[in-house]
Formats: C-alpha cells, sequence, structure tokens
C-alpha cells in the first residue's frame, strides 16, 4: 500500500464522517430545540467547559496520561450551578427534565 493510497483512504473516511455529521443535522437541531431550557443551559456550559479545557491541551493530555481523567476536565461554577438546577428538577418532579434524557439516549 502506498502512501497515496493511506491519504485517499483517510481523506474517504473524513468525508464520509461530515456527511454523515451533515445528514443529520436537522435532526439534531429538531431534538435540541425540543429539550428544556435548564437542559439546554448545562448542555452548553459543559461543552463549553470540555472545548475550553481541549485549547489548554497540555494540561488536559498530562492528566489524562497519568490517569487522573477526573481532574482533566473542569467544570466551572456556573456549569456546576447549572447542573444541580438540573438534579434539584428531578428530585422535585423530573418530568420534563427525564423526557429531555429519554431524548437524548440519556435513559431508557
Amino acid at each position: 500500500m502506498s502512501i497515496f493510497t493511506s491519504i485517499g483512504e483517510g481523506i474517504g473516511k473524513a468525508t464520509s464522517f461530515i456527511v454523515n455529521v451533515f445528514s443529520k443535522t436537522k435532526e439534531v437541531v429538531d431534538l435540541f430545540t425540543s429539550l428544556s431550557p435548564a437542559i439546554k443551559a448545562a448542555i452548553l456550559a459543559t461543552f463549553y467547559d470540555v472545548m475550553k479545557t481541549i485549547t489548554a491541551a497540555s494540561a488536559a493530555a498530562g492528566a489524562a496520561e497519568s490517569g487522573n481523567i477526573q481532574s482533566t476536565f473542569t467544570l466551572s461554577e456556573t456549569t456546576l450551578g447549572l447542573i444541580k438546577d438540573v438534579v434539584a428538577d428531578i428530585k422535585k418532579d423530573g418530568s420534563v427534565i427525564a423526557a429531555d434524557l429519554k431524548a437524548l439516549g440519556v435513559i431508557e
């Protein structure tokens, strides 16, 4: 196998991945817009914190490499507060949050 074959296969795989992502965009957008504001806020805040950590890749890689996965991603106080709000809602009634988590495939 030549280097060009390997490159071609890699490009083919990347193309397939991108096509799959974009072909599901409407489904993802529809699902996300149907979620409650509390779940949306918690998802976006968590995503933001994870992306912030990834941009500081050397620290995250060092923590992960040493087996310290828990400290690889640090959630901000805001994110933790949003997650606590979601948990409080689950304890109170939880019907909206449960429906969201089912829609996301987190619970059955």
